[in-house]
């Protein structure tokens, strides 16, 4: 019993740590307000430089979804809407949990490998010897810069969906544009872009806490990044669902 106690605290004590450390490295932003350079240099290392690997996989996510969707229409003589069941599937779900999963797997652990190896290297220590704080120097930054350029991801990535769609269905072409042009109502687009300000904030915060809190040397930097992408993914499912529930809330299926 006293041992689930210990473990219990342990957890409430590490929310509170995580809670407070991102609202901090959010918060600075604003309080201390960012160069447009280190937003910049930040985005075009995190996002813009993780675009080819996100068109390639939302290319495929939306090929392999018409392959499987345009028989189970066909069925039931509603093939002729393939185009807006892709379009609101890329818009709503697809293309941004996509994103967000290459995110978390191409720059939430690379953050958590760069903060950590500075941290165990004593650079964090450093940065604060001579009167800086390394959250605002090293996790606002980057919390602000992927924030941000995630919704620009994810509107390439919803029309790589489209795209690798299009190239295997078997209806009409004008059709199935035609169609995906359906899924452009508010309630969709408004869904579709709100989720990745969220995923990417997650992302960004997640990784800069385990990175900046590592500790044990180099096998503690290789479970900082392990617990940095298990961390990212659970919650990208846990608030996807929580934000859909709310959206249908406001605007209906």
């Amino acid at each position: 019993m006293n041992g689930f106690l210990k473990k219990a605290r342990q957890v409430v004590l590490g929310l509170g740590d995580f809670a407070t450390f991102s609202f901090r490295s959010t918060a600075l932003g604003i309080t201390h307000p960012l160069r447009l350079s280190e937003v910049v240099e930040n985005a075009y290392t995190l996002g813009i430089q993780s675009l080819p690997v996100i068109l390639f996989t939302g290319f495929f996510a939306g090929l392999s979804n018409v392959l499987f969707l345009q028989g189970e229409l066909e069925q039931y003589g509603a093939k002729i809407t393939l185009g807006r069941v892709i379009g609101v599937t890329a818009v709503r779900e697809l293309g941004p949990l996509v994103v967000a999963l290459m995110l978390t797997g191409r720059v939430g652990a690379a953050i958590a490998a760069e903060l950590g190896s500075m941290k165990i290297g004593n650079q964090v220590d450093a940065i604060t010897a001579l009167g800086q704080d390394p959250e605002r120097k090293l996790a606002t930054p980057r919390v602000w810069a992927l924030t941000l350029i995630s919704p620009v991801l994810t509107v390439f990535c919803v029309l790589a969906n489209l795209v690798g769609g299009w190239v295997v269905a078997t209806v009409d072409s004008g059709m199935y544009w035609y169609q995906a042009q359906m899924a452009l109502y508010w309630r969709h687009v408004s869904s579709g872009l709100f989720k990745p300000f969220v995923f990417g904030w997650l992302i960004a915060t997640v990784a800069c806490y385990f990175g900046l809190r590592t500790e044990n040397g180099v096998r503690g930097v290789g479970n900082a990044v392990s617990r940095a992408v298990v961390t990212c993914c659970i919650l990208i499912f846990v608030s996807n669902a929580l934000m859909g529930l709310i959206f249908i809330a406001l605007y209906g299926l």
